[in-house]
């Protein structure tokens, strides 16, 4: 199931990335169209007006643009997507009974420095040593 999941979502990731290229290159050429105009208006003020509306529609698409790809970017980061389109799930080793409950040492994960992990803020929360680096599913601190 986790298969057809990460190849679903490669390939929508794999669409949208192309899709957002050619949209950028388009308002590029937009932009370029919009110089052309924008030299060719020479006093014109009609033909001057209309060539900075072009322009104002390429700039506004360039930063419409790279807002999604920053945005799309940012998310990938948030919810663990490599760009490769699988995802890592945070790992939670929930350990005690009653009361308070909590995390403690986890089951042979490894902090960022190789050391097994001692305590929960190495491995339990998901992440090593706090690095920000992942813990893959065998509870493995990945490599940056």
């Amino acid at each position: 199931m986790t298969g057809n999941l990460n190849t679903i979502i490669q390939s929508l990731i794999t669409t949208f990335n192309l899709l957002v290229i050619l949209l950028f290159v388009m308002a590029i050429v937009v932009f370029a169209w919009g110089i052309v105009q924008l030299i060719a208006a020479a006093g014109s003020p009609e033909r001057l007006k209309r060539a900075k509306g072009i322009l104002w529609w390429g700039i506004i698409g360039i930063t419409v643009l790279g807002s999604i790809s920053g945005l799309v970017g940012f998310l990938q980061g948030a919810f663990n997507i490599r760009s490769d389109g699988t995802i890592t799930p945070p790992r939670f080793t929930p350990t005690g009974g009653g009361g308070g409950g909590g995390f403690g040492p986890t089951d042979g994960g490894v902090a960022a420095n190789g050391a097994p992990c001692q305590v929960s803020s190495q491995c339990a929360s998901g992440w090593c040593d706090r690095t920000q680096v992942p813990v893959d599913q065998d509870g493995v601190c990945a490599t940056p």
